[in-house]
């Protein structure tokens, strides 16, 4: 999977509330829970002592900007795990209007849209500009 275009807004001040989220959601250690563990790094997990590292040990590494503010994630993984479940309990620490857009290998492309406190996974096209030719 790959990272096509990255823009979060977490204010430096949600993220102690966000880390706190994260850690209840990824202690569901079964695959009953919210996380499935076979793509979460669990020692990584275990020593993670504030949010950026708890999102870099769901294979998701955080930017921030120079007032501590979370401003994009970026994939560290090779497969997709449960993204829809880290996104929907990062959600509510999330400004509006936030998104990533991920293109598979296979040519699939969707974005996950943060609004009001929830995310949406959309399904992506690619769309040209422009005037259209063919081969006639």
């Amino acid at each position: 999977m790959l990272v096509l275009s990255s823009r979060i807004g977490i204010p430096r001040a949600s993220v102690n509330d966000l880390y706190n989220a994260l850690k209840s959601a990824t202690n569901k250690s079964s695959h009953h829970g919210c996380f499935v563990v076979d793509f979460i790094d669990r020692h990584q997990l275990g020593q993670a002592n504030d949010a950026l590292s708890l999102l870099e040990s769901c294979r998701w590494i955080p930017e921030t900007d120079n007032e501590g503010n979370i401003t994009e994630l970026n994939f560290a993984g090779e497969k997709l795990g449960d993204e829809d479940c880290l996104f929907a309990t990062i959600a509510p620490y999330v400004k509006s209007g936030s998104y990533i857009i991920v293109a598979l290998d296979n040519g699939a492309l969707w974005r996950w849209l943060f609004e009001d406190g929830a995310v949406v996974k959309q399904i992506g096209r690619p769309v040209f500009d422009g005037h259209e030719s063919g081969v006639g």
